[in-house]
Order: C-alpha cells, then structure tokens, then sequence
C-alpha cells in the first residue's frame, strides 16, 4: 500500500497480482525489474529487458573505481587502443579507450569512455535531456555550444595516449567507417599516422567482439570506472538475431543513445589482436641501455 497508495481504487491488487505473475514467468510484456520499477516504485540501476546485450547482466559488477581517473587509467596500462564511434548531429560522439593493464595476474584490461554532444540534442531528445545534463555534471559528458567543438575534444585525449607512446603502431584507434573524415583529418593533425587508424566494421560483423566483450565482463578480466553515463549507455543497448548472429544495433536502441558503448566495442576489438605499444621498445632500452663499440 505505501507504494501504491492507489492500491483498492485505480489499480486492483489482483491485477498487479496476475501481472507479477507474468513478469516473474517471463509471459508478459514486463520483465520483473521493469514492473517493480513501474508498479511497486523500486529504484534499479539498469534496464534488464530481454533482448538485452548479454555483457549487461555483468556490467555493475566489473565496476573498479580507482580508473575513473584519465590520468590514472593511463599509469595504470601498458598498451593501449581506443574507439571512436559518432552518428549525426544529434548524437553522441564517443570516445573509448580500452587498455592492458600492467603486472595483472589475469590480463586485466581496463576501460575508460566520455562522451560529446551538441546542446541541440537537449531540445531534440527531451525524454534523456536530463539524464545527459546529470553526465555532464559527473565529467563524462561534454555538452558543446559549436558544432566543432567536439572533435578537438576526442582529439586531445587521443594525443595525450600518443604523447605517452601507449597506443601501437598499427590499428590503435577504430572508427566507424562512416562519416569520420573530420575526425582522421584532426588526428592526422595531431601526428596520428595514417597506419594507426582503422575502419572497424559495424552490425552483425561486431558479434564476436560483442560476445568477446560480454566474457571478458563476465570473468571479471575487464573492468570499468563506473560511470552512470556507460551504465546507461549498456543498459540501452539492445540486440538484434541475423542468422546464428545476436548483435547490438544503434537503430534497435532508438533515440535511447549507445555510441560511447559502439566506441568500446571498436576499442575491443583492436585490443583482442594482441598488439604491443610503440612506445616500449623506447622505454626498455632507457631501463637498459646497451654500448654499441
């Protein structure tokens, strides 16, 4: 009743009975999360719907906070690629990067996203203007006033992972094939080699990265900061079947946006191929230098 103070008036209780039963068998409409959220007033933290990504079910639990940190998440790696993953106007451009994390005993990798947007999309998507209001307060948002300024933004956390000679030499940041002309046109600026970047393709040709990244949560040898934006981002995520393939579709999620996760999926997929940073052959040999006669 405290719940529901409508309880004997408006709603019946064997109504909301009959329609617990069905979301606790999975027969109806709901889920069990969605109606106690919608009927009995009970917080959570993502939405669990059916035709979830599977890493979503894992995601809270591979929260590790101490990398909410830039700075600290990028001590923390010895290699790393990154993601970049952008739509129209009033989109998202997310910014991933996934790194090895040194001395781990599981080779543990680490993750760190953000996100930009223009300050359109407030008026454009006025159903999530307020959660993307909440991000930009907790820094992992970044709302612009000019359609420019959010490619400078992607850029200078990349060059900082360039300055540190963290990313590898070849296929470090993954992109969407589609639409990033001014984005490789402002990386090659920042002395991005041509070799770094790499089209990653999108759809059902991401399911093994998909799955890939759904163990990885899993098992716990992959770990994120935490952040609210990148829980919503997982929890708005929803799979699509192409013949035996289960994957994650930005057109399947609607106006409920993605791309930071889109972003973490390219990132994943360059460091699933094993690479080395360019920057280590330089550090071993500081550490240990050899007299050539």
């Amino acid at each position: 009743y405290i719940t529901n103070p409508n309880l004997g008036r408006s709603v019946r209780k064997s109504w909301l009975e009959s329609k617990l039963r069905e979301a606790m068998d999975g027969t109806g409409e709901e889920d069990k999360q969605s109606f106690l959220a919608k009927h009995l007033n009970v917080p959570i933290g993502m939405n669990l719907r059916r035709d979830r990504w599977a890493g979503t079910d894992h995601w809270q639990a591979a929260e590790f906070t101490v990398i909410r940190d830039f700075e600290e998440f990028l001590d923390r790696c010895e290699v790393v690629t990154a993601g970049v993953d952008g739509g129209g106007l009033d989109d998202l451009l997310g910014l991933c990067f996934i790194g090895r994390e040194k001395e781990s005993e599981k080779s543990r990798w680490l993750l760190w996203a953000c996100g930009c947007c223009h300050k359109s999309v407030l008026e454009k998507r006025k159903q999530i203007a307020t959660a993307l209001q909440d991000f930009e307060k907790d820094g992992d948002l970044f709302i612009c006033t000019e359609f420019a300024d959010d490619i400078p933004i992607v850029a200078d956390f990349i060059e900082q992972v360039l300055d540190r000679g963290l990313f590898p030499k070849e296929n470090a940041i993954g992109l969407d094939p589609v639409g990033v002309a001014a984005i490789v046109d402002e990386l090659i600026e920042r002395e991005v080699k041509p070799e770094q970047l790499v089209g990653v393709p999108q759809g059902y040709k991401l399911s093994g990265v998909t799955k890939g990244m759904a163990r990885k949560l899993a098992d716990k040898s992959l770990a994120h900061g935490g952040s609210r934006m990148m829980a919503w981002c997982v929890s708005n995520a929803k799979t699509e079947k192409r013949g035996n393939a289960d994957y994650v579709t930005k057109q399947a999620s609607g106006y409920m946006k993605i791309d930071p996760l889109t972003a973490a999926f390219n990132a994943f997929d360059l460091m699933s191929r094993h690479p080395e940073a360019e920057g280590n052959g330089l550090d071993d040999f500081l550490s240990n230098p050899v007299m050539v006669i």
